[in-house]
Formats: C-alpha cells, sequence, structure tokens
C-alpha cells in the first residue's frame, strides 16, 4: 500500500515541487512582484506538458487537450488536497487563464522558435510584465457580483466553464502580446 501511494503520490508532488521553486526564482531573478510566482507555476507546468507531449509525437490538438485536462484535474484534487485555504472559484479561473498563457507560449516556440530567440522563462516573464499573466484573482475580469460570488465560493463548473468560453480570447492576446515584446 505505501509502495502504491508513493508511486501515486510523489511524481506529481515531484513535479509540482519542482515547478514552485523555478518560479519563485523567476520572480526574485526578475524583481517580480510575488504574486506572479504562482502564475509562473501554472504558465511553466502547462507549457511544459504541451512541449513534452508535442516532442513524443502527439498532435498538437491532442496535446493542448491533455494540457487542458490535466489542468482541471489538478484544480479538481487541489478542492480535496490543498491545506489552507481552498482555491475560490476567481482563483482557479486565474489558474486556468496562466494555464492557457503557458500552453499558448510552447505552442509558440513550437510554431516560431526561429523569429523569437527569447527562452521560454524570458517570454513568460515579458507577459507576467504586460499584463498577459494574472498574478491575482482581481485581475480576471467579471461584473462586480459575479466577482464577489466567484470569491466566496469554490465552484469548479462554473470555473471550467468560463475558462472554456475564454480560451480563444486568452489565446490571442498571449499570440498578439509575445509578437509585440519578440520585436
Amino acid at each position: 500500500m505505501l509502495g502504491f501511494l508513493l508511486i501515486l503520490v510523489l511524481p506529481p508532488a515531484i513535479f509540482y515541487g519542482w515547478f514552485e521553486l523555478q518560479s519563485r526564482a523567476t520572480v526574485d531573478r526578475n524583481a517580480l512582484d510575488p504574486g506572479f510566482a504562482n502564475a509562473l507555476k501554472h504558465a511553466d507546468a502547462a507549457a511544459t506538458v504541451y512541449s513534452v507531449l508535442r516532442l513524443v509525437g502527439v498532435s498538437a490538438g491532442a496535446a493542448e487537450n491533455s494540457a487542458v485536462k490535466l489542468g482541471i484535474i489538478n484544480e479538481q484534487v487541489e478542492i480535496y488536497v490543498k491545506r489552507g485555504s481552498k482555491d475560490s472559484t476567481i482563483e482557479m479561473m486565474r489558474d486556468f487563464h496562466n494555464n492557457m498563457v503557458g500552453i499558448t507560449v510552447a505552442k509558440w516556440r513550437y510554431s516560431l522558435t526561429a523569429s523569437d530567440r527569447r527562452s521560454r522563462s524570458e517570454q513568460l516573464v515579458a507577459l507576467a510584465r504586460t499584463g498577459v499573466l494574472l498574478r491575482s484573482r482581481h485581475d480576471i475580469s467579471l461584473s462586480p457580483e459575479e466577482a464577489h460570488r466567484a470569491e466566496q465560493g469554490a465552484d469548479i463548473d462554473w470555473a471550467i466553464n468560463w475558462f472554456r468560453r475564454n480560451m480563444a480570447a486568452i489565446e490571442k492576446r498571449t499570440m498578439q502580446s509575445l509578437r509585440e515584446t519578440g520585436l
């Protein structure tokens, strides 16, 4: 039983632990607001998942779908296992947004690496500085009534539906910012 738990728990703990450390180091190295550590962690993890899947021959659409689904599963698991305060709906929305930014960066790198010589970390920092990566739940655009409701509860279905409606817009904004900051 212990062996099974180690196999089930240890790889995700190492995976997310690595991105936690990397995101904090990136924040420090680039003098970013500490709130960006979570944004960078989500974006970099999603970009890595997408990139690894593409590297092993998974199609672009399937890699994107898989990275999105893993982000959703991560948020679902956090509802039950996260210690301390649980993420509210609006925080889940922010995390989904940042996951999509990471996936978009990976797609950008996969298709245009010759024209943008920045590292993925440099691209993510540029997106943090332009406001494409979301630092806090206050960066999510909702009506005042929706924002209040989204801050009060943890409705994963609402967060997922919001994300699915906004995926294309997040990708478009990310691509536009990558073009503008990559000059």
